[in-house]
């Protein structure tokens, strides 16, 4: 099923090194692809962050044969900025 998956993966090219995918409930930047897996360093969307957990995942070709992939690439393309401004004013 593994190699199966991988041919259906190849030939579909459902995501690239890079993007931001999620397959079940697992949510993360794919890092690797082989014959066998996908790799992919795990994000955290419970907490609505982004950031990067520190874990990765295998994931095996089969599960593409079985779950359905979200590609979330354009998130990537998206992020937060915070601006703090003193301003001095005198009371009189």
């Amino acid at each position: 099923m593994c190699l199966t998956g991988g041919f259906l993966r190849a030939a579909m090219k459902p995501f690239e090194i890079g993007h931001w995918i999620a397959i079940d409930d697992m949510t993360g930047e794919v890092m690797s692809i082989n014959a066998l897996g996908t790799v992919i360093q795990e994000i955290d969307t419970e907490t609505k962050t982004y950031q990067f957990t520190g874990r990765t995942i295998e994931i095996p070709n089969s599960r593409f044969l079985t779950a359905s992939i979200k590609n979330l690439n354009f998130f990537k393309n998206y992020f937060a900025v915070s601006i703090i401004i003193y301003i001095k004013y005198n009371i009189s």
